[in-house]
């Protein structure tokens, strides 16, 4: 078996898990992505500054979804905002405005003074800019501006301004067991000192969810309930029942390992399990959990809610990533996360080869996207991962189980609409 045939199979058989877990299927409007590397959920408490909560909620709404990608990774440097700011530079106006035939640049010597007057006053360049591109572009311009605006005003507030940003802060108490410690006292934290500016999403069927769940935190035990994730479960999957679209030829996704290594905190390089010698009755996995949901997430209104109505052309040069958008809609988060996996044959000495190792490099293994100390204790976490494990050469089984950080919300994946713009 090969490993490709069995990261392919063992997704697709968790992804069906999970949403059947969570049901119903998507819609033809909608969609469902899984996070290649799962994310921990902030804790939410009336006894925690909302300043916390935001920061988190904003990480995990913001994340770049591609209706063509069954998968996702959390990034800073990809996202929805900047998704529209960029669908944005694609929009074809479709004006002439009162330049006529002319093309700007042959229009405003001498019919925008003020355009000129301002290229020479940096001061009031911008506001003279834009103008004379309302000038230029026709009936669309003022609402263009406006979202533009919008956009720009979120992503770089320095103030929290309703519908567009929010404060929130990155940094913690002087251990995340703090926040913890916090609650299960009843004692308020303070107020945090490093403020910023986001744009604002809310989600408050997070906050009560997890307003509950950070007080029954599960101590390292496993989950009440559990999923069998069966490699011909995975066989039998289409990529097509979870609701992504390609605009042309087929559709297809590439896989991360169901199963990985990481060398040490420091490196993003992370080595797959050899599983050339072995079959599907070689590998059992469990996914264990308390509670499995999803949670509605709003994105502000700096929001462009229909693009295709405010802007019926895009220019000839669009991509087809601003052709389809997706705005994300639902988290879907996970109490008490773990998992149960059991390794038989050769592959038993061949995971405990590349486990041993890692652990004694001071690594982590990566199951489905969670992050994982080997031998780790649940009562505390490190910056890379959420969830601790122990591994029995003997048996041949890894028990996975979350942090107390880690425990009371995993956010596995993301729901979406797809919003057509074309």
């Amino acid at each position: 078996m090969s490993a490709d045939a069995s990261d392919k199979s063992f997704w697709l058989a968790y992804c069906k898990a999970i949403q059947q877990a969570i049901g119903p299927n998507p819609g033809s409007e909608s969609a469902i992505f899984f996070a290649t590397k799962a994310q921990k959920g902030p804790a939410a408490s009336p006894l925690i500054p909302p300043e916390y909560t935001n920061f988190g909620i904003y990480n995990l709404a913001d994340n770049l979804l591609s209706a063509n990608n069954l998968f996702y990774v959390p990034s800073t440097q990809n996202s929805y905002i900047r998704s529209l700011k960029n669908y944005l530079g694609y929009v074809d106006l479709e004006g002439f405005g009162i330049t006529g035939g002319q093309t700007f640049i042959q229009w405003y010597p001498t019919h925008a003074q003020g355009y000129v007057n301002a290229l020479q006053a940096a001061a009031s360049a911008a506001s003279e800019n834009k103008s004379a591109l309302n000038d230029m572009n026709g009936p669309l311009a003022a609402q263009y501006n406006l979202d533009s605006d919008r956009l720009t005003q979120a992503m770089t507030s320095l103030a929290a301004t309703p519908g567009i940003s929010m404060a929130a802060t990155s940094s913690t108490p002087s251990s995340a067991q703090d926040i913890l410690n916090a609650v299960n006292s009843n004692q308020a934290l303070p107020a945090p000192k490093g403020i910023s500016y986001v744009p604002e999403y809310s989600s408050d069927e997070y906050v009560t969810a997890v307003s509950d769940w950070i007080q029954d935190l599960s101590r390292g035990r496993p989950g009440k309930n559990s999923i069998e994730i069966k490699m011909s479960d995975g066989k039998n999957t289409s990529e097509s029942q979870f609701g992504q679209e390609i605009l042309s030829g087929s559709l297809s996704f590439s896989y991360a390992p169901w199963v990985s290594f990481g060398a040490n905190a420091s490196s993003d390089h992370e080595e797959k399990l050899d599983q050339s010698s072995s079959n599907e009755n070689d590998i059992q996995i469990t996914v264990t959990y308390d509670e499995i949901r999803t949670v509605a997430v709003n994105p502000g209104s700096w929001n462009i809610g229909d693009p295709k109505s405010s802007y019926p052309k895009l220019k000839p040069n669009a991509p087809d990533t601003v052709k389809v958008l997706v705005a994300p809609t639902q988290l879907v988060v996970v109490k008490n996360l773990g998992y149960r996996i059991k390794f038989s044959n050769t592959l038993k000495s061949t995971f405990d080869k590349k486990v041993s190792d890692t652990k004694q490099a001071g690594g982590y293994v990566r199951v489905f996207g969670t992050p994982i100390q080997v031998g780790g204790d649940f009562k505390k976490t490190t910056n890379n991962t959420s969830h601790t494990a122990t591994w029995d050469s003997t048996s041949g089984e890894f028990i996975v189980a979350p942090t107390d950080e880690g425990a009371f919300a995993s956010i596995i994946a993301i729901r979406g609409d797809k919003i057509k713009t074309i």
